[in-house]
């Protein structure tokens, strides 16, 4: 397998480490916690590195929507109360506006990583 490898999302990630695939995997702290919890990761698996807060995936909404519309989505993820399951089956930690820059982080990793695998895409 090559020094790096990428997965379809975040649980096959996880599962490529306890298949023995890959010796360490990049994930967030939620899949993490939740496979402790559910007994699949051990006390032979550590956390090498926490980065600081990178926020989850944006929820996007055409501005061709009605204004009145998008307000009240808007409401609507606000007002989430924490630990309610997210989008992606996670217990949320809420939602909150957030503007592009505060991606910036991400894309520096990004950056970072393409440099290293010579691949500029």
């Amino acid at each position: 397998m090559p020094p790096f490898s990428f997965f379809k999302n975040q649980e096959d990630t996880l599962a490529a480490l306890l298949d023995g695939k890959v010796d360490a995997i990049a994930t967030n702290l939620e899949i993490y916690n939740q496979a402790k919890e559910a007994g699949k990761i051990n006390d032979s698996y550590q956390v090498l590195w926490k980065s600081e807060p990178i926020p989850e995936s944006p929820i996007v909404v055409s501005q061709k929507l009605p204004p009145q519309l998008i307000a009240e989505l808007k409401e609507a993820f606000l007002s989430v109360p924490i630990g309610m399951l997210s989008l992606t089956g996670a217990p949320s930690n809420g939602y909150t506006l957030v503007q592009d820059s505060d991606y910036d982080r991400v894309k520096q990793v990004k950056k970072q990583l393409e440099e290293k695998l010579g691949n500029t895409q």
